[in-house]
């Protein structure tokens, strides 16, 4: 599926704002309510929306601690090297977890409570792993940008 000027208007908007009514969105976009259920419905299904979600502020729950975490391991092309990384998408800590090219194979993004509990995810997790080499820790000292959104506007049409 090629996206036109409409499906980036869509994904724009609902980036923004997941909750707006269709005929809302509609009007912002200048098509028909019809016209764009149809096309929302479209990038939906061709995988294009993957999901809804409240965003929720981690400090006003109690998680004022995130780390950047780069984790050197000993031999990536093992089988024990995929059941470390299904166990690391098993962590509700663990936010984000990218393989990457460099002196470290896996950055991971820790969200936990406090320094202690980062500590203890540090030494109970990944030190406890046998493949684990090395482990870099970046604590994040203020959240200066955040955000969900896409650049979309940089899409060729």
């Amino acid at each position: 599926m090629l996206l036109d000027k409409i499906d980036i208007d869509i994904l724009r908007y609902l980036q923004e704002d997941s909750s707006i009514s269709n005929l809302d969105l509609s009007k912002k976009i200048g098509v028909s309510p019809s016209t764009c259920l149809t096309r929302t419905k479209a990038l939906r299904s061709g995988g294009f929306i993957t999901g809804n979600v409240a965003i929720v502020d981690p400090e006003k729950v109690g998680l004022n601690t995130t780390a950047f975490t780069l984790v050197s391991i000993k031999d990536t092309s093992s089988s024990s090297f995929d059941e470390f990384l299904r166990d690391i998408r098993q962590r509700d800590e663990v936010l984000e977890c990218y393989t990457i090219t460099g002196n470290y194979a896996i950055l991971l993004k820790v969200v936990v409570s406090d320094v202690k509990s980062y500590r203890e995810f540090l030494t109970q997790v990944l030190m406890a792993n046998e493949l684990v080499s090395q482990i870099h820790t970046n604590i994040v000292m203020g959240r200066e940008k955040v955000t969900t959104r896409l650049p979309l506007e940089s899409i060729q049409q």
